[in-house]
């Protein structure tokens, strides 16, 4: 069995820990304009949610 609710609440972890390690990389590993693209690419996702997509647990 899955240790996750739904399907909305495992890719929302997935999401999440994206965004952190794109955040927490240094230079050496990732391409500043590389991160910032895929931070900005993950925030229009999250922006483009529904209210009650968002709320979703």
């Amino acid at each position: 069995m899955s240790q996750y609710p739904s399907l909305t609440r495992a890719q929302t972890e997935a999401l999440v820990d994206l965004a952190w390690f794109i955040e927490s990389a240094d230079d050496e590993h990732m391409d500043q304009d590389d991160a910032v693209k895929a931070l900005e690419g993950v925030a229009a996702v999250v922006d483009r949610m529904s209210c009650v997509q968002s709320s979703s647990r």
